[in-house]
């Protein structure tokens, strides 16, 4: 009784895991396109001499939330892992 249980629990922890990738994986996906977007308007706004302020920083954040993100991901079993020093 006592395996069925913690069967139970693992699978229910591997949804909510999954569940929370999928989350990360929207976060991740979004930010990169925003990135992309804010910084080809500020080069274009540059351009025409309206350059987009604080389009640095912002991009910044978003670089260390697509980071925070993708980190768990890289250490599933099965994916490649990379070490940071």
């Amino acid at each position: 009784m006592g395996a069925r249980v913690k069967e139970e629990e693992m699978e229910k922890m591997f949804w909510l895991s999954s569940e929370n990738e999928q989350v990360a994986k929207r976060y991740c996906g979004t930010s990169l396109t925003l990135m992309m977007l804010l910084t080809v308007s500020d080069v274009v706004g540059r351009a025409f001499g309206h350059p987009i302020m604080g389009t640095f920083e912002v991009v910044g954040f978003m670089l260390a939330l697509v980071i925070g993100f993708a980190m768990p991901r890289s250490r599933w079993p099965g994916s490649t892992s990379t070490w940071i020093l």
